[in-house]
C-alpha cells in the first residue's frame, strides 16, 4: 500500500476569497447596466402594433413602444449589496406591460433584455474563474 503525502506550497485561497466578491460585483454591475440599456434600446426600435394618431404602438410580444418616455426613463439599476444588482422599471404599469394583464397582452422588455445579456455574463464569469485559478 502506497501512502501519498501532498504538501500545499502556495495557498491561494485567501487571495481568491478577497478578489472574488470585488470581481464578481464588477461583472454583475456591468451586466445590469447592459440589461438596462438593452431594455431601453428595445423600446426605441420599430413596432408593428396599431396606430394611434402619429404613434405606432407595439404589438403583443414586442417591447413597448416609446410614447411619453415615462417607462424608459423609469428603468434603472441599483446595487443591492455584495455582487447583487437589480434592474427595475419604476412606473405603476411596468408589470402589466412585462407580464400582461386581463386587458393587455404582454409586451416584455426586461426579461428579453436579461436573456440577451446572459451569454456575455456567463462568459465573463467563466473568464473570472479562469483568472482566479
Amino acid at each position: 500500500m502506497a501512502i501519498v503525502v501532498a504538501r500545499l506550497t502556495h495557498n491561494r485561497f485567501p487571495e481568491i476569497a478577497a478578489k472574488l466578491p470585488r470581481e464578481a460585483a464588477k461583472i454583475t454591475e456591468k451586466t445590469a447596466l447592459r440589461i438596462e440599456e438593452t431594455a431601453k434600446t428595445s423600446m426605441a426600435g420599430p413596432k408593428s402594433g396599431r396606430m394611434y394618431g402619429a404613434h405606432q404602438a407595439s404589438a403583443p410580444g414586442e417591447s413597448p413602444a416609446i410614447d411619453t418616455s415615462n417607462l424608459a426613463n423609469s428603468i434603472g439599476t441599483e446595487a443591492m449589496g455584495g455582487a447583487s444588482h437589480m434592474v427595475y422599471a419604476g412606473t405603476e404599469y411596468a408589470l402589466s406591460l412585462e407580464f400582461g394583464s386581463p386587458r393587455v397582452a404582454p409586451r416584455p422588455f426586461l426579461g428579453p433584455a436579461a436573456s440577451q445579456e446572459e451569454p456575455e455574463f456567463l462568459r465573463e464569469m467563466a473568464d473570472l474563474e479562469r483568472r482566479l485559478r
